[in-house]
């Protein structure tokens, strides 16, 4: 099913502090208590001390959901990594998956999807399919 309104949004930033496992569940339930009421699926990948963060869902929240996370005093260096209407979610199962990688893997991928990003060598499709494949969805 065709979603012309439905945007996917994928962005990274850096913690400010150290994050224990605590924080990181908070953080969770956090964000699916609030994405399960307007209908957001994500997923949320964290490696030491960074994130890159899927959104998925209708333009305007999306759009609106961003725009909180950037003011969001818990971390810092976002940077909108791509955006683009998406035919379909790609973990519509998840109102916020989670993934922890060792951060030289994480590393990695943020080289992968940066310099993606600055050659403008990959489209969305294939940027949301390396995400998918990296982060292990079985969706």
């Amino acid at each position: 099913m065709k979603t012309e309104n439905h945007i996917r949004l994928i962005y990274f930033s850096q913690s400010l502090s150290s994050l224990s496992k605590i924080d990181i569940e908070n953080i969770l339930l956090e964000s699916r208590q609030n994405n399960e009421k307007i209908n957001v699926s994500g997923i949320l990948c964290f490696g030491g001390s960074d994130f890159i963060q899927v959104l998925e869902g209708e333009e305007s929240i999306i759009i609106s959901l961003y725009a909180k996370i950037l003011k969001d005093t818990r971390h810092q260096s976002c940077q909108l990594l791509d955006i683009h209407f998406a035919d379909s979610r790609l973990f519509e199962k998840w109102s916020m998956g989670f993934v922890e990688r060792s951060k030289a893997d994480f590393e990695k991928l943020h080289r992968i999807l940066n310099q993606s990003k600055k050659s403008n060598k990959l489209a969305s499709s294939e940027i949301t399919t390396l995400l998918k494949t990296y982060l292990g969805s079985n969706q």
